[in-house]
């Protein structure tokens, strides 16, 4: 079949039931067999049920264009003439990128798992200058969301809640998703939320909690009655799912509604704004001190963090100005000129 099929001494019930798929007799569609094994290189992966989503998407034009160019077995090659294809169809250096990630992601584990060779050993594609595509927001839009969030009821009380979690501890919706009800907790006298960060395996992280977040998750508790410690934080009040845990989805959608109430109708202002908009605002309460600003992140790499400071630094030009009076002074020029011009000609 596919290669040399050579039997892992450990593998999940995922894995062995793709490489079931290779002891089979030949003959069969080697780009259906492909097809079969993406489905369970996906449902394998530990990441968002969104991210599954767009690993199947990569991979089924990969081996869309497998069927169409007639490749049966792929190789190394082969990899690098979609590349080229893909760079030849006008993608952007983003999507490029996001495409040959999956692919190479796949055949990485399809070669961990000694099923196939790995073919996509040393394939790059550079992604260019890597830029936010969520913008961060005001301290003064942040105080309007704030304030359109006011009452008393379950419902204001949790999104508020929410909202301040987000833009003060700069969480990300799916650890919102995993907070318990025990995960709040005091350390060194500090209220503090344990997370279960992106990528992690347990809650091994805890973010400091500003007295306004706290007061905010205790008034929705005291609120919402009694609950145990596993019990989700943040729950459901749809009649059909009351109770059940939120999901990103349902962060967003509650992040996004808010904006909206404020007059902030923006593609670029997603619930991530708020996590963008807590680096911008510790980026300049500690002095661009990146390595602070990375353990308040909980980012791997400081290279990470460093992109908020070319971010700062384009909004500062922006905020000043610059563009507009470099404009008047070319303007300025341009109309001194023509009037010198015109003076010599009469």
């Amino acid at each position: 079949m596919l290669n040399t099929y050579m039997e892992p001494t450990q593998r999940n019930s995922h894995t062995r039931q793709a490489g079931a798929l290779l002891q089979t007799e030949q003959g069969l569609d080697y780009a259906g067999d492909f097809n079969r094994l993406r489905a369970a290189f996906v449902e394998a992966l530990d990441v968002k049920e969104s991210s599954r989503e767009t690993y199947s998407r990569s991979l089924k034009r990969f081996f869309d264009w497998m069927q169409e160019n007639q490749i049966l077995k792929p190789k190394r090659t082969d990899i690098l003439n979609y590349k080229n294809d893909l760079r030849e169809a006008g993608v952007s250096a983003l999507t490029l990128s996001n495409y040959i990630g999956s692919v190479r992601r796949f055949f990485s584990w399809l070669g961990a798992s000694g099923m196939y060779q790995d073919i996509s050993k040393g394939i790059t594609s550079k992604r260019g200058r890597m830029k936010f595509l969520k913008s961060p927001l005001t301290l003064d839009q942040v105080s309007r969301v704030l304030a359109g969030i006011q009452g008393d009821g379950i419902r204001e009380l949790r999104n508020r809640a929410i909202l301040l979690l987000m833009v003060t501890a700069g969480l990300r919706d799916v650890e919102v998703t995993r907070a318990d009800c025990g995960d709040i907790d005091i350390q060194r006298d500090k209220s503090v939320l344990w997370v279960h960060g992106k990528g992690r395996e347990s809650k091994d992280e805890c973010v400091g909690l500003s007295q306004v977040a706290f007061d905010a998750v205790q008034a929705y508790l005291t609120a919402r009655g009694k609950t145990k410690k596993r019990e989700p934080l943040f729950t459901s009040l749809a009649q059909q799912n009351r109770g059940a845990r939120l999901t990103t989805r349902s962060i967003s959608g509650i992040v996004k509604a808010a904006f909206r109430a404020a007059g902030l109708d923006n593609r670029k202002l997603t619930a991530h704004s708020l996590r963008h908009t807590f680096a911008m605002f510790a980026m300049k309460k500690t002095g661009n001190n990146i390595f602070i600003v990375q353990r308040l992140m909980r980012h791997g790499s400081p290279s990470t963090t460093e992109r908020y400071i070319g971010m700062i630094d384009e909004m500062a030009v922006i905020e000043a100005g610059w563009n507009d009076q470099v404009g008047q002074m070319l303007t300025a020029k341009d109309t001194e000129a023509n009037k010198r011009g015109t003076h010599e000609r009469l």
